[in-house]
C-alpha cells in the first residue's frame, strides 16, 4: 500500500531507460546496489492542454493500481510515490530478480510475421499482430510469476489476469513493452505485471471529471474504454480482448473474472483512500469507475 511520498534525492542515477516514449530514469540508494534493487523513477507527463498547464496522474494511478492488484492476487511490481529533486512521480521496482534478464513483448512477438513492432515509441496503426493467439503462442511452455495464485500454473493463464485487470482499472496502455518475460538461461516465467500509470483515467484532470457525475454519462464513459494497444477493428474494447482470451483460457478467465468482482469493497475503497496527492473528486470519481466496471466485468460471460 503506498500511503506517503519518499524523498529519494539523495539517490543516484545508475541508469537511462530506453524503452517507452516517455523520458524515465533508473535510481538506487547506491552505485554499488546490484540491479535487482533498481528503481524505475517516472516523473508525471506535464504540458499544454488547451492552452492550460497540464499534469497526468500517472503516479497516483500506478498508486492505486499496486494497491488494488494484491486483493485479488494479482503478481504487480512493487511502486512508491516519490520525490526527486523538485519532482514528484512514481517509482517502480526492477522487477527482474538475481540472474534473470528482462525480454519484452514486443522482442518476443517479433517472430511473428503479421506482428509490427512498438519499439521506439512506434504507434503501428491497428497495432498489427498484437493480439491473445499471438501472445498464447510465445508464452506456450513458460511458467506464470512467483506470487500467481495456484489456480493460474501457466503464464498465460496469468496474463488473462493481467487483461481482466485492466479491464477493471482501465488500463488502456497494455502494449508489448508493457508486459515481459524473465529468461535465466534454464527457463522462463512472466514478469509481474507493470506500468499501470495510463488506468483510471489519468489523462483527464478534476474539471473534466464533473460531466460524469451522473451515472448513465460514466456507463457510457466506462464502456468505450479502448483496446488500443491490441490488432484491433473499430470499437474493439477492453472487455472484447478478455473475451478473446478466454477463448483461449476460458478457466483463468472465469478465475480471475471472479477473483476481481469478489473483491472486498472497504478495502478496495482503502486502496483508494490511502494514496496521497488525489483530490476529493477524483477519490470519488475513481470509486464510481471502479464500481461501474465490477459490474461489467459480472455480465461478462465466457463459453467452456
Amino acid at each position: 500500500m503506498v500511503e506517503e511520498i519518499r524523498d529519494i534525492s539523495h539517490w543516484v542515477v545508475v541508469g537511462q531507460e530506453a524503452v517507452g516514449a516517455d523520458p524515465k530514469f533508473w535510481v538506487a540508494e547506491s552505485a554499488a546496489s546490484e540491479r535487482p534493487d533498481w528503481w524505475l523513477f517516472k516523473a508525471p507527463k506535464t504540458g499544454l492542454k488547451s492552452g492550460r498547464p497540464y499534469r497526468r496522474g500517472d503516479d497516483w494511478a500506478e498508486a492505486v493500481c499496486a494497491g488494488l492488484a494484491p486483493l485479488v492476487g494479482l503478481p504487480s511490481a512493487t511502486v512508491d510515490l516519490a520525490r526527486y529533486g523538485d519532482t514528484v512521480g512514481v517509482m517502480s521496482r526492477n522487477v527482474a530478480p538475481p540472474g534473470w534478464d528482462l525480454i519484452s513483448g514486443d522482442t518476443l512477438l517479433s517472430e511473428f510475421p503479421d506482428y509490427e513492432s512498438c519499439a521506439g515509441g512506434r504507434k503501428p496503426p491497428g497495432r498489427p499482430g498484437h493480439h491473445p493467439q499471438n501472445i498464447a503462442a510465445v508464452l506456450d511452455g513458460v511458467e506464470s510469476p512467483l506470487r500467481s495464485p495456484d489456480e493460474c500454473p501457466t503464464a498465460m493463464s496469468a496474463f488473462v489476469g493481467y487483461l481482466v485487470f485492466d479491464v477493471w482499472v482501465a488500463n488502456t496502455d497494455r502494449h508489448a513493452e508493457n508486459w515481459a518475460v524473465l529468461d535465466n538461461g534454464r527457463s522462463r516465467r512472466l514478469a509481474e505485471s507493470f506500468d499501470h500509470g495510463s488506468a483510471l483515467s489519468s489523462g483527464l484532470e478534476d474539471h473534466e471529471i464533473d460531466r460524469f457525475r451522473n451515472r448513465v454519462d460514466l456507463e457510457r464513459f466506462a464502456s468505450k474504454a479502448r483496446a488500443q494497444r491490441f490488432a484491433r477493428e473499430a470499437g474493439r474494447t477492453l472487455t472484447d480482448v478478455v473475451v478473446d482470451a478466454a477463448q483461449l483460457e476460458p478457466t483463468a478467465a472465469r478465475f480471475w473474472r471472479d477473483r476481481v468482482c469478489e473483491v472486498d469493497t472497504e478495502k478496495m475503497t482503502k486502496a483508494v483512500a490511502d494514496v496521497p496527492g488525489m483530490s476529493d473528486a477524483r477519490r470519488t470519481f475513481v470509486m464510481r469507475l471502479l464500481e461501474e466496471n465490477l459490474r461489467r466485468l459480472r455480465d461478462v460471460h465466457f463459453d467452456s
